[in-house]
């Protein structure tokens, strides 16, 4: 059987990303596709890691693009080899829901069409949905030259149809050859487009969004200088010389040239303003009247802009609810950005105080009124004090920032540090919470270090009015016996947010045929070097009937160490990062078991944990698989929703696959989508947080209980 698409990518330094967009794509329901990635030029590890892919995966088919030639000559260079039927077009940076391709090729068939594309969501850098890029109803049915440019004018308050990614067939480009114009810059899609549509083509579009659109802080495809105008009018008034006789294009493309010279007149606008160049700026409104309109459109949507950045407050604050400071240790941290979008649902305003860790995520940049404080390393406790002091001083500086709080939140015994600096430097009287999610080794010891880590930590207890912690264990297993704590404390598990999920979910599914191959999902932060080791040893073992799947970031060997393990065993499928929640239905909807254990910190913290792929799987309808005795493992077990080993591990459960059945993990799966959505999903266990901590008031203190259950329970 031949190709039925090829999946075409530029990308240039995309080492944070491009594994999403990749992974998209092989997700797709149709199996019958290439991936072609050309690099242009990248300086980072692009290359090594698409080399990896395609050892992977050999429908991922990376390619040398010419160096600093832009994702035309990219996309050309793919369009070069490409031997599908079809092509589609992926944005390194983009990914697709996976039945794009499948719904996408159904309708050009029902149509009887060559060239086809969807609406698209436009998602934040993490998958959280933004809009539509087209509302419902905007989009027509089919659209032929003449309106696509009609769609096209600069200015015009709909998103531009020139983002729109086609899937056409590739006869379309062959004969006579046509590929990406190397100029202008930004507009590659619009003008190949436009060249395929003059080919004769009409473009059917589906209302439907399947691909997802992400929008990077300051990305390029929504920034125009006056040189970028100069270009397109340039390259619109060949289109018009070659527009024939057909009054209506030439219509069209002369409401375009309008657009453009207004766009122009309004970018020398701005720049002389920005040069305090008061008197250009006048002339340049002189010249063109009709930018005023621009002008006044243009800086009423900036000036709101940058007032929803100062004054992020939803309805319920503005009629009283409270503002939350929270103090975060790494702002690319999942579990920071969903505390920050739980606190959001919860209908509270959220001023950020956080550290910044390059160890994923990377791109990232928060969307809530955040004040940087610096960069730390996980475990690094020495080197993070001059950080420590280094954000103490920024934060008396920028003292009024606590000025209205509400509550003071913070995320591990640093941030409390910090936090309790910031409520004396500035006065502020708001609670505060003190929020544990991993119980570190360095506190567990005997030795003066970790006597001195106890004895701070205590210190923070008695200053908070709730203790905030992801599983019961934390509490039963330390800060009862070891710290003596027997105040009120919270449960807030690592749950998916309901809000945060994507718009369109898939169910976990599995070819009807079963293949044979279990396939096991290890996802998240891949800190646990003995979970590689055991990994390895199954996929060793069981070369025919097993694949295991990673994706996430090796915070511990380190990417390379990683990369060795992996390539060592064809069956050990490493596909880069990934965006939660965004992605989180793709990496699931593939695998038949999520890898549950935690090695790290045995004998502690790994066996008291919950960690979140409990809960992403349980969410998505996928078995877990967790070490007996842990309490990760004892959830498991009371809840049925997967199996549980004792040691040694990689022995019991390599047993255990030989001798497992579709039949029986059928049933498992039945079982465990049978569980209600709210133990997985969070739906409103941040309003009770936020309800119980309100509850208590500011100046009288609370009366401690002699046992400690939950206080929302």
């Amino acid at each position: 059987m031949g190709i039925r698409v090829s999946v075409v990518v530029p990308v240039f330094n995309g080492e944070a990303f491009v594994a999403t967009a990749i992974a998209s794509a092989l997700a797709q329901t149709v199996r019958d596709i290439e991936v072609l990635v050309a690099d242009n030029g990248s300086t980072d590890g692009t290359w090594a890691l698409l080399k990896t892919l395609a050892q992977n995966d050999p429908r991922v088919r990376p390619l040398k693009a010419p160096e600093g030639r832009g994702p035309d000559v990219a996309r050309n260079a793919c369009l070069d080899v490409a031997q599908g039927e079809w092509i589609a077009v992926l944005d390194a940076d983009d990914s697709m829901h996976p039945e794009r391709l499948e719904r996408l090729l159904a309708f050009a068939a029902a149509r009887g069409a060559d060239l086809v594309a969807d609406n698209q969501r436009l998602v934040e850098p993490d998958g959280r949905l933004l809009r539509l890029a087209w509302p419902p109803g905007e989009l027509p049915e089919q659209i032929d030259t003449v309106g696509f440019v009609a769609r096209n004018l600069f200015g015009q308050r709909s998103f531009s149809l020139g983002y729109i990614k086609p899937l056409f067939r590739r006869r379309l480009v062959e004969a006579p050859r046509l590929r990406y114009p190397a100029r202008p810059r930004i507009v590659e899609d619009y003008q190949f487009m436009y060249a395929l549509l003059q080919r004769g083509s009409v473009l059917h579009i589906l209302p439907e969004a399947y691909y997802d659109y992400v929008q990077m802080p300051g990305s390029l495809s929504r920034t125009f200088n006056a040189d970028d105008l100069a270009a397109l009018k340039a390259a619109t008034l060949v289109h018009l010389e070659t527009a024939g006789d057909d009054p209506r294009l030439g219509e069209a493309l002369r409401q375009r040239l309008d657009s453009l010279d207004t766009g122009m007149a309004h970018a020398g606008f701005i720049g002389a303003v920005k040069r305090w160049r008061f008197d250009q700026a006048v002339k340049a409104v002189a010249a063109r009247p009709q930018v005023l309109s621009f002008i006044f459109r243009f800086g009423t949507e900036s000036l709101t802009k940058r007032l929803r950045r100062l004054v992020r407050r939803p309805a319920l604050l503005r009629a009283g609810a409270p503002v939350v400071a929270y103090f975060g240790q790494d702002c690319t941290d999942n579990a920071v950005i969903r505390r920050v979008a739980a606190f959001r649902q919860a209908g509270m305003a959220v001023r950020g105080f956080t550290f910044r860790r390059h160890k994923f995520n990377r791109n990232f940049q928060p969307d809530w009124d955040n004040l940087a404080l610096g960069e730390t390393r996980d475990r690094d406790y020495r080197g993070r004090l001059t950080s420590l002091v280094r954000a103490a001083v920024l934060l008396w500086v920028e003292r009024q920032r606590l000025s209205g709080v509400g509550i003071v939140y913070a995320r591990n015994i640093d941030m409390a540090l910090l936090a309790l600096w910031a409520r004396l430097v500035s006065g502020c009287k708001a609670p505060l919470v003190y929020e544990v999610l991993d119980v570190q080794r360095a506190f567990l010891g005997v030795g003066w270090g970790a006597k001195v880590l106890r004895w701070v930590e205590r210190r923070i207890l008695a200053r908070s009015r709730l203790l905030v912690v992801s599983s019961p264990a934390f509490v039963r297993e330390y800060f009862a016996p070891m710290q003596g704590f027997r105040g009120d404390w919270f449960l807030l598990e690592n749950k998916v947010l309901a809000a945060q999920l994507p718009a369109v979910t898939v169910s976990p599914r599995r070819p009807a045929a079963w293949t044979g191959r279990w396939v096991i999902g290890w996802f998240g932060t891949l800190r646990c070097v003995e979970s590689l080791r055991i990994l390895a040893a199954i996929a060793e073992a069981l070369p025919d009937q097993v694949v295991i799947s990673l994706r996430g970031f090796p915070t511990e060997t380190g990417l390379g160490p990683f990369l060795d393990v992996v390539e060592r065993h064809p069956n050990m499928v490493y596909e880069g990062e990934f965006f939660s929640p965004r992605d989180l239905p793709s990496i699931y909807g593939v695998v038949d078991f999520a890898w549950g254990f935690d090695f790290l910190d045995s004998g502690s913290n790994s066996d008291w944990l919950l960690p979140n792929r409990l809960y992403d799987a349980g969410a998505f309808g996928v078995p877990l698989l967790a070490l007996a005795g842990t309490q990760t493992g004892r959830v498991v077990e009371e809840l049925g929703m997967g199996k549980t080993f004792s040691q040694p591990v990689a022995e019991a459960v390599i047993s255990f696959l030989q001798g497992w059945t579709p039949a029986l993990q059928a049933e498992l799966r039945q079982r465990l989508q049978a569980l209600p959505r709210s133990r997985f999903v969070e739906e409103d266990d941040t309003k009770r947080l936020v309800r119980t901590v309100l509850a208590i008031p500011i100046d009288q203190p609370v009366a401690m209980p002699a046992e400690a259950p939950p206080v929302a329970e």
